[in-house]
């Protein structure tokens, strides 16, 4: 007893005195920062943290752009890779920088430590302005925004400058802003646009600046500062009752733009934002690359032209403006075509040839600019209200190249006429325009060549060839930076051309007059692959992996596009879909993409039509297969007449697909493994497959029994049953043929670990025979036909044998290689032939309610 006291008092005086030492617990030292980005890299690391450090060199440069990373993360470590891509393109002109924001007691971890997505991009601008970068994480994109952060306006000084703009971009917004003595306006118009890249990263919303008052005038705009927003049928005004600051224009821009045809960009998140989109009504999506190293897409301005027509109920603003937006996409596509051919050859250019490859291509690149006079003039009379903003000066001229009616003007311009060719004005031939002024220049050049060889005059200018900021050296440089560009467009991908075709079909006005909606929208096919998967179109093997389907989310159909994607068959699927003369498509799935995982998916790209088959191995070293279907090979799986068939339609993803379900098919298939030439089993994934509206299901997983040669008698798995091994067994056997039947009972039974369960199996697979025998003998005996009697005769033969065969069978387990278990399956082979054979004669000799097809 005192030593039992003694000990409790010691332990309570050791647990007293570890109390009192209050030494701090033991922890790990903090491991030691690494740099992220390789050496040599162009990407200043800060990789302990540094922020005070980062921000002050941040501040010497006008553009930077900022990585805040955590190494662990796996898409830092994939960003990281991009990043270094788009420093190595843009070093020159902004500054780039990541920053360690994980890394335990440095700066940035101090004082932003609830980050929760990693990485997180942002511009920063000399104003002390910073753009969160919204965009796909690859460099390409990366470039793409920094090339809108540096130059986010677009300087407007000219009506025919508005009206290219308006061609090329999705919609407008046009700050009028004064450049006098106070800039306060033009800065904050300049911060909205910057602003607007966080919603808009590659700008589908232009920003252009009037800083004139005569043009603002001209154009209609009293006071000033002002900001109109250009739409594909509209133009809006500010309204100048609401204060001229960013936050109250920027608003106004968001909650007014509308687009007739518009890039959608995933998020990579999980999120409704697709949902929302096809919620709304039948949707034409557009799968093709957008490569923003060049400066259109003659694909996406194709889509925008269509959209165009179709949503135009008469309105001729419209219809010029579809015009002009063909006539530019036109001329793009010829510009690509020469900036191609100098920069093949730019090694080989000469001074002179610079100058003139110089000239043309800025010839190329404002396709719509006015360098010759049309004879047909317009006069401003009684200008629309509704479209004021493209209100010409007083005596303009149409876009050369553009041919519209008289009709179609009323309201762009005012009354359109045709006046008498004017003396001022003689004509010319336009084709020698720019010969003609390159043989001027020379000219000129020759004739200050002489004072350029006079060795007697003294000057500190640098000769042309040595002065790098001379104006050929700067041409040569500018189509340099621009050969560089086409380069690394050419590393991306090619440029996808619509076909162009004439006698196209016309669809104007389609929407009104058969009182129907269809949205436009387009996804970039290099980075978004998956979307197009997902619809079962293999967008690898498209033509320039473009792709067009329309999805109609009311009635769960779509739509495919067979032909190549054209000015003529965009309009022609248009309007076929819009007249309900297009079948439906069905989704298959197809071979599988890099970094693309859904269910049954493999690292092998398979083929379209190939079955691809999990192979399990089983316990006793056999193998059990479960056939992968498709839509394409679903048709001819059922089609097979000599066996019966279970298919599963599953919904995708480990919940529906997998787990339980496949243990639960993969121990069928082996119950079944002797009857493989008979009975098979199968699985479809119906988020990834569409199927004929006659196997459309409620839920998934179903199970569907397909019972031989009487695929019209297709079965579906009671929905209030749990799908287990045992019932499955008996839904696939209550829908077997007798003589499959009875050889899959005789299996199953030889399957029972127990004797005692055997023994009672096989006895009950003995009654069933014998009272099979009795029923095709009573109906021997009533039938007066020979042919039948015939035919039942030899049932009754086959049966006996069968019979006999089965009670040779033991109580205890018989391998399927025994003589005895083998006489038996040759019986049933037997039988089963005789079964198939005289049933179609039962049936045309007898009346149909007797069942001679299950005696």
């Amino acid at each position: 007893m005192v030593l039992r006291e003694f000990l409790f008092f010691f332990a309570l005086a050791l647990t007293t005195y570890d109390a009192l030492q209050n030494s701090p617990p033991k922890v790990s030292d903090v491991p030691q920062a690494l740099p992220f980005f390789e050496k040599g890299s162009l990407v200043t690391d800060w990789y302990k943290g540094e922020l005070s450090k980062a921000f002050s060199s941040i501040a010497m440069f006008d553009v930077s752009f900022v990585m805040y990373y955590a190494p662990w993360d796996a898409e830092c470590q994939h960003v990281k890779h991009e990043f270094d891509k788009a420093a190595q393109i843009m070093f020159k002109q902004v500054h780039f920088t990541a920053i360690n924001c994980w890394n335990p007691g440095g700066e940035c971890r101090l004082h932003h430590n609830h980050i929760s997505v990693w990485p997180i991009i942002i511009a920063h601008t000399n104003l002390l302005k910073t753009l969160i970068y919204n965009g796909p994480m690859d460099s390409m994109s990366m470039v793409k925004f920094l090339q809108q952060v540096m130059k986010p306006l677009t300087r407007l000084t000219t009506s025919d400058s508005l009206i290219e703009l308006v061609s090329v971009c999705d919609a407008v917004v046009v700050g009028f802003t004064p450049m006098d003595n106070d800039t306060l306006a033009y800065n904050i118009f300049y911060n909205v646009a910057l602003k607007n890249l966080e919603l808009d990263p590659f700008a589908n919303v232009c920003f252009g600046i009037v800083t004139s008052e005569k043009l603002a005038v001209e154009i209609g705009v009293k006071t000033l500062p002002h900001v109109k927003l250009v739409l594909w049928n509209d133009t809006l005004e500010y309204p100048s009752m609401f204060p001229f600051n960013e936050e109250n224009i920027s608003n106004w821009i968001v909650t007014r733009t509308y687009r007739h045809a518009f890039w959608v960009m995933p998020s990579w998140h999980k999120s409704f934002k697709m949902q929302g989109l096809f919620a709304q009504g039948p949707v034409l999506v557009l799968f093709t690359p957008r490569n923003h190293f060049y400066d259109q897409t003659p694909n996406y301005d194709l889509l925008r032209e269509v959209a165009l027509e179709y949503n135009n109920c008469g309105n001729s603003l419209i219809k010029v403006m579809t015009k002009l937006r063909t006539i530019q996409r036109h001329k793009y596509i010829e510009y690509e075509r020469d900036k191609l051919r100098i920069c093949k050859n730019l090694d080989s250019l000469s001074s002179g040839t610079v100058d003139k490859a110089f000239s043309q291509k800025t010839y190329r690149n404002e396709p719509m600019k006015n360098v010759w006079l049309n004879k047909t003039t317009c006069k401003k009379q009684s200008p629309s209200k509704h479209f004021q903003l493209f209100s010409l000066s007083e005596e303009s001229y149409l876009p050369a190249g553009m041919e519209v009616t008289h009709e179609e003007l009323l309201g762009l311009n005012g009354y359109c006429v045709k006046t008498e060719e004017s003396s001022c004005f003689p004509e010319y031939d336009t084709s020698n325009f720019f010969s003609n002024y390159d043989d001027f220049e020379n000219n000129v050049i020759n004739k200050l060549s002489v004072f350029e060889s006079t060795d007697s005059i003294e000057t500190s200018m640098l000769d042309m060839g040595v002065d790098p900021r001379s104006s050929i050296n700067l041409q040569k440089q500018y189509l340099k930076e621009l050969c560089a560009k086409v380069e690394l467009a050419a590393e991306v991908s090619l440029q996808p051309l619509p076909i162009l075709n004439g006698n196209n079909p016309k669809i104007e006005g389609l929407q009104c007059e058969t009182n129907s909606s269809l949205s436009f929208i387009a996804i970039d096919s290099l980075v978004n692959h998956y979307f197009a998967e997902s619809l079962g179109i293999n967008i690898s093997k498209k033509t320039d992996k473009t792709a067009v389907v329309i999805i109609d989310g009311k009635h769960e159909t779509q739509y495919l596009l067979e032909k190549p994607f054209g000015e003529k068959s965009i309009r022609e699927f248009v309007y076929n879909f819009t007249m309900n003369l297009i079948p439906r498509d069905l989704r298959s799935t197809v071979g599988t993409s890099k970094h693309t995982h859904y269910f049954g998916s493999d690292k092998i790209e398979t083929p379209v039509n190939d079955v691809v088959e999990s192979v399990v191995k089983s316990c006793q070293k056999k193998s059990v297969s479960i056939k992968e279907l498709n839509t394409l090979s679903f048709q001819e799986f059922i089609s097979q007449k000599n066996k019966a068939l279970l298919v599963t339609l599953c919904g995708g993803g480990s919940g529906s697909c997998g787990g339980l379900l496949s243990l639960t098919l993969l121990s069928v298939a082996h119950s079944f493994l002797e009857l493989q030439e008979h009975i098979q089993v199968a699985r479809l994934d119906a988020s990834v497959n569409d199927l004929p509206w006659e196997y459309t299901v409620s839920k998934y997983p179903t199970l569907m029994f397909f019972p031989a040669g009487k695929k019209e008698n297709s079965r579906t798995y009671p929905e209030n049953r749990p799908i287990t091994v045992e019932g499955v067994l008996a839904f696939v056997l209550s829908g077997l043929d007798t003589p499959i039947k009875l050889h899959a009972k005789v299996l199953l039974c030889n399957q029972t670990m127990d004797n005692y369960d055997m023994k009672k199996c096989l006895t009950s697979i003995r009654r069933s025979v014998v009272d099979l025998i009795g029923n095709t003998l009573r109906h021997w005996r009533r039938t007066q036909d020979s042919a039948i009697k015939n035919i039942l005769l030899r049932r009754l033969q086959c049966l006996r044998a069968v019979a006999i065969n089965l009670g040779a069978l033991n109580t205890t387990k018989v391998p399927t290689t025994h003589p005895i278990y083998k006489q038996f399956g040759e019986s049933i082979r037997t039988l089963s032939n005789i079964w198939k054979t005289t049933v179609p004669t039962l049936r045309r000799r007898q009346n149909h309610t007797l069942d001679y097809e299950n005696l």
